[in-house]
């Protein structure tokens, strides 16, 4: 009954009578109890009912000549596939991005949970490695509903988000607790990228005199600060050494930061519409919107902060100057995988070919190991030469060679001097 949203009174009670009756699926209602039912549901007394084409006996071969002729993919699923166009004139993208976007979203693969923290999952798009130093984008808020506290993993080789949390029922002292079992458990090379704005101040400092404080992030103007203070040894100072020391972990998501956050994002839009694929941070950009300031924010009612925790950590993927201290260099992955050699016939898939392309592949693969390595052998019968003649040139005092006349007799027994060929004189002489 909260749902009603009535002044007490007469008409009040009319309302609470007829919905109580309603629920308790008593349909004999007269026509005034109905209309008060209504009234207070919201309804305006008109049903809208929806088929789809074949459940009123259209084909297949129907819709696609409809669609021929339309010829506009979002005109024919709005007008024939009755499905709602996500988006609003004022999103800061367009509604052909955005709904290309949501029908990129994916189905995660597993779910990750833990034993202290039961209540609270991850979805898994894409299973996780412990050899991976993934980039860990936290989102902070104070877990008391409202806002969400939001996770963001996403593997830096390929830049895709993998797994995601959310939740806005978890306080700071669980939320700790949970980043630190991530890492412990799942993740151990986890760079870890918390936005310090309010909550996520306390939770850095917390998190540095934890088992993973060598996860958390921070860029490298940290170190210059102990340098620069080092000589003042006071306990004053060691402390304000401390203090600002913290400052240089997590990531602001106020003013400029928060600026190129949403130039990432937009880049992003627009160029790699493929790459969000989770469900939390789809939903997030359906719901954005641009204010008459130019701010993007969450449209009212709404929340961003998986796109947040997203963006936080994509906002180091590009700006952050210390990612190999954490053992994470760009380009590594492409550079192994331009490394990897030429793609030979025995490694590529024949499952697509026909029986006679097979055969032939077949023949010439069994006609190559049948044969000798050329190459290898010409080899070692040019490196057993050239050796034969410098021992040679040696015993005939012609020339020294320290390795030879210091290698001991016994290891010389293979070489053969009553086979020797002189005639190599001739080519030296140039006979």
């Amino acid at each position: 009954m909260g749902d009603l949203d009535t002044e007490p009174g007469k008409d009040a009670q009319i309302l609470l009578d007829a919905t109580k009756k309603w629920d308790e699926k008593l349909y004999d209602k007269s026509q005034e109890e109905a209309r008060a039912y209504a009234t207070a549901r919201g309804y305006n007394g008109i049903i809208y009912i929806e088929y789809q084409y074949y459940q009123i006996g259209k084909t297949k071969e129907w819709f696609n000549m409809m669609a021929d002729k339309i010829n506009d993919d979002l005109t024919t699923r709005r007008e024939i596939l009755l499905q709602r166009l996500h988006g609003s004139s004022l999103s800061p993208y367009s509604r052909e991005d955005i709904e290309y976007i949501i029908s990129t979203q994916e189905v995660p693969k597993d779910e990750l949970s833990f034993t202290l923290l039961d209540f609270y999952k991850f979805d898994v798009y894409e299973e996780l490695e412990r050899t991976t130093p993934y980039l860990v984008g936290i989102d902070c808020s104070t877990g008391t509903v409202g806002d969400n506290n939001a996770i963001t993993i996403i593997n830096p080789y390929t830049v895709k988000p993998v797994a995601e949390f959310e939740c806005s029922y978890i306080g700071e002292t669980l939320y700790e607790k949970l980043i630190i079992e991530l890492v412990k458990k799942v993740i151990p090379r986890a760079i870890i990228i918390i936005e310090r704005n309010s909550v996520g101040d306390g939770i850095i400092d917390h998190l540095l005199n934890s088992p993973i404080r060598n996860n958390l992030y921070f860029d490298k103007d940290k170190d210059l600060v102990g340098k620069t203070m080092a000589e003042h040894e006071t306990i004053e100072s060691v402390l304000k050494q401390k203090a600002k020391e913290k400052t240089f972990y997590g990531v602001y998501t106020n003013g400029a930061s928060r600026e190129d956050m949403f130039a990432i994002l937009s880049r992003h839009v627009a160029e790699f519409k493929n790459n969000f694929v989770t469900k939390n941070i789809i939903r997030d950009i359906c719901r954005l919107i641009k204010t008459s300031s130019g701010r993007i924010e969450a449209a009212p009612g709404f929340h961003d902060d998986s796109i947040m925790s997203y963006l936080i950590a994509m906002y180091v993927y590009y700006h952050g100057n210390n990612l190999q201290m954490f053992g994470f260099v760009k380009g590594s992955e492409e550079i192994k995988e331009q490394n990897k050699g030429l793609t030979r016939p025995e490694d590529i898939s024949t499952s697509s070919l026909d029986e006679d392309t097979k055969r032939i592949i077949r023949t010439q693969l069994e006609k190559e190991q049948n044969q000798p390595d050329d190459f290898q052998q010409m080899m070692r019968e040019a490196i057993i030469k050239s050796q034969n003649e410098s021992m040679r040139l040696v015993k005939a005092g012609l020339t020294h060679n320290t390795l030879i006349e210091n290698t001991p007799d016994y290891m010389l027994d293979d070489y053969d001097d009553s086979s020797s060929d002189y005639s190599f004189f001739n080519e030296i002489n140039g006979f």
